[in-house]
């Protein structure tokens, strides 16, 4: 019989699987920015040049609405919101595996560091990891923020609107809207205004929902993180042990911090769904 091959464990062997991960991770974030619109006009329905058009079809479309008075959307809104639909899947879809690659890679790279020898190498591989970290929470927004765009997708088209622009017809559309929520409490709203206030709170409804979500998941991954740093503790010692315990517990501590900011997102997400009229109104100002 021959001998297993002994399994390789060199510095060589994490420094491929770190450039394999490095590269995954920026072809997936040159998708997510990237490939979204062009991809989504690939639907039957087509698509549009560029933001800015349909930016300018989205405004035209909320003019016809507002004048029509009624709770269906103006052909030119029904189409330009069905293309934002498919916009927010396509940029959630492909901000999954941008998700899945950098948190491999911040693992792969806190990995490293803890059982690095030298400190100069731990040293480069912890400034790595603090450094990726913003690509881990990038890619959780991205997929937060699209899958609320795709359920509720009039609202976030309507943010590409310039409420402020000089266009004569959306400058009168707009100015009735605001008119409109600013006496919404003591005049009935008509059914293009209630259509406009509901969707809005559905819109912050979701990301109650997706905040919710998110924070839940943070808090017992920083519980994880700090259990196995105590048990870390008691069963290694020397320098490896050490480090592995205070990579842990920082990482425990960021995200709990990031837990807390999702939760201030949620509270005032679950506020503006409660009360959409003076939000929307805000929004409509030019103010959000």
């Amino acid at each position: 019989m021959h001998p297993a091959p002994p399994t390789d464990t060199s510095p060589a062997r994490g420094s491929r699987r770190l450039a394999t991960l490095a590269v995954a991770a920026g072809v997936a974030l040159l998708a997510v920015m990237v490939l979204p619109f062009p991809a989504a006009g690939l639907w039957p329905g087509g698509g549009y040049s560029d933001v800015s058009t349909l930016s300018a079809v989205v405004g035209r479309g909320l003019v016809r609405f507002w004048e029509a008075g009624t709770a269906d959307l103006s052909p030119e809104l029904a189409a330009s919101v069905a293309l934002w639909t498919r916009f927010h899947v396509v940029k959630a879809v492909l901000a999954v595996p941008l998700l899945v690659t950098s948190v491999l890679l911040g693992l792969a790279l806190w990995r490293e560091c803890v059982r690095s020898v030298g400190r100069g190498r731990r040293a480069w591989f912890a400034a790595a990891g603090v450094l990726e970290t913003p690509l881990v929470l990038l890619a959780v927004l991205l997929v937060v923020a699209n899958v609320q765009g795709a359920l509720v997708p009039l609202s976030s088209a309507l943010g590409l609107v310039d409420v402020r622009g000089p266009e004569p017809a959306l400058a009168t559309a707009v100015r009735g809207i605001k008119d409109s929520l600013g006496t919404s409490a003591v005049v009935p709203a008509s059914p293009a205004m209630t259509r406009l206030i509901e969707d809005f709170a559905a819109y912050h409804r979701v990301m109650v929902g997706l905040g919710a979500m998110v924070t839940v998941g943070l808090v017992l991954v920083a519980a994880r993180l700090w259990r196995r740093s105590r048990r870390t503790g008691s069963a290694q010692s020397g320098h490896s042990g050490q480090s592995a315990r205070w990579v842990r517990l920082g990482g425990a501590t960021a995200a709990l911090v990031v837990a807390a900011s999702f939760a201030l997102i949620t509270a005032a997400n679950l506020s503006t769904a409660a009360h959409p009229a003076p939000a929307l109104l805000g929004f409509f100002q030019g103010s959000s």
